[in-house]
C-alpha cells in the first residue's frame, strides 16, 4: 500500500500521533462539563502541540508552549479552580474525581507524548551535532532556532509586537478599570446600608433629600429607641443634656 511508506520517515509518525492525541484532547475539553476535567485536557493537547513544534523544526516554540502555556497559565488556571471550589459537598465530589475514569484518558495520552518524542529524540535521523548531541528527527531540513525568533520579531515583525504590548496593555487597563467599578459600586452599597437609620434600609431612605442635622437627629432618636442606647446612662445623659 501507498501508506505504509509513511513509517519509513519518523517524523511523520510522530507527527500524526501527535495530532491525534491533540485532536482527541481538544475534543475532551469540549465534551467535557467539568472545569477542572477540561483544563486538564487542555493541558494535554498542548503538550501535543509542543510536541508538532518541535517535529517541524521550532524547538523554541515548543519550549514556549510547554514552558509558558501549559506549564504556568492552565496550572495557574487549575489551582484558581480548585481553590474556589471550597466546602463539604465540593470535597466529596473531588473524591470521586480520583477515580480512574477521571484520569486514566488523560495519562494514557500523555504516556503516548512521551513515547513519541523520547523516540524522536533518541532515534533522530541518524544525524549528531559537532559536540555529539542527537539531532531529533524533524520534518524538513531547516530548524528555527531561538537567536532567529528574536532577530526576526525585532527586525522585520517589530511594528506587530509592538502592537501586540500594546494590545495586552489595553486589556490590562480595561480589566482593572472594570474591576475597580464593580468594587467600587460594592463599597458604596455598603456604605448606604450603614448609613441608613435602625430600622430603616438602604432603599427607602432618601439620601438625596435629607441634609447632614436632620440625619444626624434621625440617628439620635432612632437610637434612643435602642435597648443599646438605653443602656449607657452616661452617654444618652450628655446627649440629652
Amino acid at each position: 500500500m501507498s501508506w505504509l511508506h509513511w513509517f519509513d520517515n519518523t517524523a511523520l509518525v510522530g507527527f500524526y500521533a501527535l495530532g491525534l492525541v491533540a485532536i482527541i484532547a481538544s475534543l475532551r475539553v469540549i465534551m467535557l462539563a467539568n472545569p477542572v476535567h477540561a483544563i486538564l485536557s487542555m493541558i494535554v493537547t498542548l503538550l501535543a502541540l509542543a510536541g508538532i513544534f518541535f517535529i517541524l523544526g521550532a524547538p523554541f516554540a515548543g519550549a514556549l508552549q510547554v514552558i509558558v502555556y501549559a506549564g504556568a497559565i492552565l496550572v495557574l488556571f487549575v489551582f484558581v479552580i480548585m481553590m474556589l471550589n471550597l466546602g463539604t459537598k465540593n470535597e466529596e465530589r473531588e473524591s470521586k474525581w480520583l477515580s480512574s475514569d477521571t484520569w486514566a484518558v488523560p495519562a494514557a495520552l500523555t504516556f503516548i507524548i512521551a513515547v513519541v518524542l523520547t523516540y524522536l529524540i533518541s532515534m533522530g535521523n541518524g544525524l549528531s551535532h559537532a559536540d555529539g548531541s542527537v539531532v531529533a528527527a524533524t520534518i524538513g531540513a531547516e530548524t528555527v532556532s531561538a537567536k532567529q525568533v528574536g532577530i526576526a520579531l525585532f527586525t522585520e515583525y517589530l511594528l506587530l509586537v509592538e502592537v501586540a504590548a500594546l494590545l495586552l496593555l489595553a486589556a490590562l487597563v480595561a480589566a482593572y478599570h472594570l474591576g475597580k467599578r464593580a468594587l467600587d459600586d460594592e463599597n458604596d452599597s455598603h456604605n448606604r446600608h450603614l448609613a441608613a437609620p435602625r430600622g430603616h434600609t438602604d432603599q427607602d431612605f432618601d439620601y438625596q433629600s435629607i441634609d447632614a442635622k436632620e440625619f444626624i437627629n434621625t440617628n439620635i432618636q432612632y437610637n434612643k429607641n435602642d435597648a443599646s442606647y438605653n443602656a449607657r446612662p452616661n452617654l444618652h445623659n450628655k446627649e440629652d443634656s
